[in-house]
């Protein structure tokens, strides 16, 4: 087991998520950390930054998704960080099998449910799930109420 999984420019990568979020949960320690950084949907869309689609990204991601996967799997999002001056937006993002989602998290949640950029990702959700012929309603293309 684990005290610390580090996966940068990993997810956007991975054809099976759920598989491999649940890998990350059984190898962490019940203490451990896993610090995952990926393409922020809600930058791409917002400013436009399309040239950072490349062909083998299988996955867009934004908090709401992130934080559903993560969530299906046993592991808390506890801290997040958005790095919007690198590779056109990224967010880092440290899980655990922690059962609180602390303020901020939450705050940010919230923030990104509200944008003006918020339909645009549920679209893109919708639209990676139809491609890849996954449920709308279940899988990180399912959004959790900001609260929760």
């Amino acid at each position: 087991t684990a005290d610390v999984i580090i996966a940068n420019s990993v997810l956007e990568l991975v054809p099976n998520l759920p598989d491999f979020v649940e890998g990350l949960w059984q190898l962490l320690k019940d203490d451990g950390i896993a610090v995952i950084e990926v393409p922020y949907a809600r930058d791409m869309v917002e400013y436009c930054r399309f040239d950072g689609i490349i062909h083998v990204h299988l996955n867009w991601f934004s908090l709401a998704s992130l934080d559903c996967l993560f969530h299906n799997q046993g592991l808390v999002i506890f801290d997040i960080e958005h790095l919007d001056f690198f590779r056109g937006g990224t967010l880092r993002l440290f899980a655990s099998k922690s059962t609180s989602k602390p303020l901020a998290m939450r705050s940010m949640l919230r923030e990104e449910t509200q944008c003006h950029v918020a339909p645009a990702l549920q679209e893109l959700e919708m639209l990676r799930g139809k491609r890849r012929g996954l449920p709308i309603s279940g899988g990180h293309a399912q959004f959790q109420d900001a609260d929760q």
